[in-house]
């Protein structure tokens, strides 16, 4: 009997694994692999109604090439989470250049206060975090190819929600010859 009970705990876990990750409806599963005590021993996760909200106040930001721009990003949480109880949410920045063809391209993760950067992006951009659950994303200096939607995607156990913003160039952009 015990071994069923624990094929049954295994295949939930794969479920909600593989369904949960691409699915939000709202509320917040406790990852039992950050190892918070929420488990109960049987390698069932807690189920927490504490809702996970990403916004950004602006759609669209448009700055001079060679410049910077702040790509803005927030996310908190409903119920408001006690200080006391610091989470190891995941931050990740993706681009899509203005045609839209291709697909989307990692800009940069970051994890409590490491980072990564990626391709063209790297050593160019960082974190604002000028208050808790700010994730916006600085760029500087702006490069030529750097229009396009940028999303960003906040991560807290197996719940995720995303933001896009739009990059643009205003004034006269000048290509330097190939």
């Amino acid at each position: 009997m015990w071994i069923l009970r624990h094929l049954l705990v295994l295949l939930m876990h794969l479920v909600l694994g593989s369904v949960a990750q691409r699915f939000s409806n709202g509320y917040y599963y406790q990852d039992i692999v950050n190892g918070n005590g929420n488990e109960n021993g049987n390698g069932e996760i807690y189920f927490h109604k504490i809702r996970l909200h990403v916004e950004s106040p602006e759609t669209l930001v448009s700055a001079v090439q060679g410049s910077n721009a702040t790509l803005p990003c927030h996310y908190r949480y409903e119920p408001a989470l006690s200080a006391s109880a610091p989470r190891r949410t995941r931050v990740k920045w993706l681009w899509q250049p203005v045609s839209g063809e291709g697909q989307e391209r990692d800009v940069m993760v970051a994890i409590g206060t490491r980072h990564r950067s990626y391709g063209d992006f790297k050593g160019r951009v960082r974190l604002r975090r000028s208050a808790p659950g700010d994730a916006s994303l600085v760029i500087n200096p702006l490069q030529s190819d750097d229009t396009g939607r940028y999303r960003c995607e906040i991560i807290d156990g197996l719940e995720d929600e995303s933001v896009t913003v739009q990059l643009k160039f205003r004034g006269v952009v000048f290509l330097s010859p190939l």
